[in-house]
């Protein structure tokens, strides 16, 4: 589907935090593809160790299992203003591959890989 670009007309963008592969755009985008690979370690000592690699485990080599081909919709869309306005957006996070866009997209494929270790002081 093309987009059909208009102009993003925004009077204000709050975003406390855009972290790890993510982004914030105002405007039109062709392609959007972010890749994340997250590990965290949380350990109920207070030592904190830098031995983690992600060769290590699988699920970041492992080949994902695409979602199903989607259904091609013929669509056509009448915008009755030129602009895209919008008065006030408040973001508390956009984290790990998200995007918060105002705008037209064509293409938008993201991948966030985590895993997620706990330490226990019982297990050490």
């Amino acid at each position: 589907m093309k987009i059909h670009n208009r102009v993003a007309d925004i009077k204000n963008v709050d975003a406390h935090t855009v972290t790890i592969g993510s982004g914030l755009l105002i405007g039109d985008l062709k392609h959007y593809r972010p890749r994340t690979n997250v590990i965290a370690v949380q350990e109920e000592t207070r030592t904190f160790r830098d031995w983690v690699n992600l060769n290590d485990y699988p699920i970041y080599q492992a080949d994902l299992s695409l979602p199903a081909s989607p259904i091609r919709i013929d669509t056509d869309f009448i915008n009755h203003s030129p602009a895209i306005q919008v008065q006030h957006v408040h973001v508390t996070g956009i984290s790990t591959a998200g995007l918060l866009q105002i705008g037209g997209i064509d293409y938008i494929d993201t991948e966030a890989r985590l895993k997620h270790i706990r330490i226990l002081d019982k297990e050490q």
